[in-house]
């Protein structure tokens, strides 16, 4: 994941009312070999990071939300 993102996402979701939590990645540096020297695309380096943590704060927001 690049630098800050993680944080930021945190930051965004505890704003949302949830007290404590964590932002995990699936990505094992395996899966994609298209940058010369890291052989990979971190989280959030090719995607807007400001669309990433909507996504994210949907995913927490909604559930939230529901009675």
């Amino acid at each position: 994941m690049v630098s800050n993102l993680r944080e930021r996402i945190l930051k965004n979701i505890i704003e949302l009312g949830v007290p404590d939590g964590e932002i995990l990645t699936t990505d094992t540096h395996v899966v994609n070999a298209t940058i010369t020297g890291l052989g990979y695309h971190p989280v959030g380096e090719v995607i807007d990071n400001e669309k990433l943590i909507a996504y994210a704060n949907a995913a927490v927001g909604e559930p939230l939300a529901k009675p």
